[in-house]
């Protein structure tokens, strides 16, 4: 069974131009780095995420996002990228791969653990099912934009993941692990929401925002069944 779902999403960016994204008929992976400034360890994990701005596949083969957790905070440097909310989702992921610690950098692939580093080489396309979701984002010059997700299971529930992403963030970093450093981040999550698909086709209502310097712009979005972490389709691309 496919049912057709319709979400109304208000975005603030630095911004003013129609876009549409539309995800492909495979399911395209999402690739999640955990990071933080006030990690010593996550530089090289950073310059690897920026090395995906030259990609050719970036948003087509691939999708990434990049959650600063707050728990490096008390070292003295306050990651103004870092959100108790960033944090929990780590701990959830950890939860479901029962394991009790968890560590920056970390990188998550389709939802499961793939460590310190990332290897694209990794990431197998999967082949298109007959549940594939498919996933359409439409945004206005108003910045209102439509979502419509197909091609799913009307027996089960779903969870529509959005964030609002920077790139070539700034840190001139002053204390904590660090210290004098300049640091330069890409994908960094500045905004995430999710909320339930609604099977009424009453609209669900976003506002995704956030402080951004000047910077490049981009939006990510991705489904998973309720309960799931797994993502089953994802799409992204730039705003600006």
């Amino acid at each position: 069974m496919i049912f057709f779902t319709s979400l109304i999403v208000s975005i603030i960016v630095l911004s003013a131009s129609a876009h549409e994204f539309a995800s492909g008929s495979n399911p395209t992976p999402l690739i999640e780095l955990f990071s933080s400034e006030g990690c010593s360890s996550c530089p090289p994990a950073e310059e690897q995420l920026a090395e995906l701005t030259k990609n050719k596949d970036l948003w087509t083969k691939f999708v990434p996002i990049n959650f600063h957790v707050d728990y490096w905070n008390q070292l003295g440097w306050v990651d103004p990228y870092s959100n108790a909310q960033f944090t929990a989702r780590q701990h959830e992921y950890a939860k479901s791969w029962n394991v009790k610690t968890v560590y920056t950098p970390a990188f998550v692939g389709n939802g499961s653990s793939l460590g310190a580093t990332l290897n694209l080489k990794n990431f197998i396309l999967t082949a298109a099912s007959a549940q594939t979701p498919k996933l359409i984002i439409k945004i206005d010059k108003k910045l209102q934009a439509q979502i419509s997700a197909t091609n799913l299971d009307s027996k089960k529930d779903y969870i529509l993941h959005m964030v609002l992403l920077g790139n070539g963030l700034v840190s001139k970093v002053t204390s904590g692990e660090n210290k004098n450093h300049t640091l330069t981040q890409n994908f960094v999550v500045l905004n995430y929401q999710a909320k339930t698909l609604e099977r009424t086709g009453k609209p669900n209502q976003f506002l995704l925002s956030g402080k951004i310097k000047p910077s490049r712009t981009a939006i990510a979005a991705w489904i998973t069944e309720k309960n799931d972490m797994h993502p089953l389709q994802c799409l992204g691309g730039y705003l600006d």
